[in-house]
């Protein structure tokens, strides 16, 4: 039942952004918050959310993008486009890291017959190193999926873990 509640919801939320012809953006330094992008026909495209912010003298970017090449379908068997995020950082004009990152780098026990990469978010930089979270989970199901961790060393070398602590609430607590 509430998987027909998510599906419905999502349904009104297409409607109503076809209706306004257009997609929602934040004035945020470029952020872009999630869309869906509707077809005549094929697989939807569910995009996390792309920006580009500043720590110092670095630019971190992060740009989601459907990847066509990989379709998911989910429990109603809708097909949804899966995604790639790649993750930019620079110093000063100069790069210091980039890296396209694809759901199957994040191994895990999520269902990855019908999963998709739902984003990433820069969190902070830590000792040299630059913090990010990721998610890959159902499409169009914020509350499910598992997280992960991204950690990016100053030699421009990452690794991927899962992250069973990372802070989803909007209240900061």
């Amino acid at each position: 039942m509430k998987k027909v509640l998510i599906y419905t919801a999502l349904l009104c939320n297409m409607a109503l952004m076809l209706a306004a012809c257009g997609s929602k953006s934040s004035e945020a330094e470029g952020s872009t918050d999630s869309a869906y992008t509707v077809a005549e026909s094929g697989p939807l495209a569910i995009l996390g959310r792309s920006y580009s912010t500043k720590e110092g003298d670095y630019t971190i970017d992060i740009a989601c993008k459907a990847d066509s090449s990989v379709v998911v379908k989910d429990a109603l068997d809708t097909e949804f486009y899966d995604n790639t995020v790649t993750v930019s950082i620079t110093k000063s004009g100069s790069p210091v890291f980039q890296h396209t990152f694809t759901r199957n780098e994040f191994k895990g026990s999520y269902d990855k017959q019908h999963s998709i990469l739902q984003g990433m978010a820069y969190s902070e930089r830590s000792n040299g190193q630059f913090l990010f979270g990721a998610q890959v989970g159902e499409p169009a199901n914020d509350e499910g999926g598992e997280n992960y961790r991204i950690t990016v060393g100053p030699d421009g070398s990452f690794a991927i873990a899962p992250d069973f602590n990372q802070d989803t609430s909007s209240d900061g607590e």
